[in-house]
């Protein structure tokens, strides 16, 4: 070979390089762009505390703080740690489901209980008042069945919230919360 097929050689590698070189950069700067532009993550706490005559209940009150320009629905709540551990809506707990007379039942129907529940609303963007009365704070309280105290001797009880912002991509995530005790 001769010094101008070296040369035409090399030239076509480094133009290879180069064009791989500067796709790895710019998707490297899409995904930046991507993460940069996405909503703040909300703020939960979520609080775990017993119920009166019922031992094998507990009840959790969460606090969801939105920061974002953009309305968040809460999809459903499902318990991380421990496991065995099944959900009731506080709705489902009254002898009036519906909530007019807000008296408990003697014992929870544990056959209503289950792993995951539905919510079905959340808050409204940051600094919001016109979605709710709430804003851009949201409340919701559920009983957790808790047989042999599992949930109250777990190191670091975990609850997983599935959410989604409500904009055009209508992005579905999940954030697992650790329950403090009162």
């Amino acid at each position: 070979m001769d010094l101008v097929a070296y040369g035409t050689l090399v030239a076509a590698i480094i133009a290879a390089v180069a064009a791989v070189w500067s796709s790895v950069v710019s998707h490297r700067q899409l995904n930046l762009t991507r993460g940069a532009n996405a909503p703040p993550f909300p703020v939960v706490n979520a609080r775990l505390s017993s119920v009166d005559d019922q031992p094998d209940w507990a009840g959790i009150d969460v606090h969801l703080t939105n920061r974002a320009d953009v309305p968040l629905t809460v999809l459903s709540l499902e318990m991380e740690r421990p496991k065995p551990c099944r959900l009731l809506p506080s709705d489902e707990a009254y002898e009036d489901p519906k909530g007019y007379n807000p008296k408990k039942s003697n014992t929870f129907p544990l056959d209503r209980a289950r792993k995951e529940i539905s919510i079905g609303y959340g808050p409204g963007p940051v600094g919001s008042t016109r979605f709710s009365s709430a804003g851009d704070v949201t409340h919701f309280s559920f009983y957790a069945y808790d047989p042999g105290e599992l949930l109250r001797k777990e190191d670091r009880p975990q609850l997983a919230m599935k959410l989604r912002w409500d904009d055009h991509e209508a992005s579905i995530f999940l954030v697992i919360v650790t329950i403090t005790r009162y």
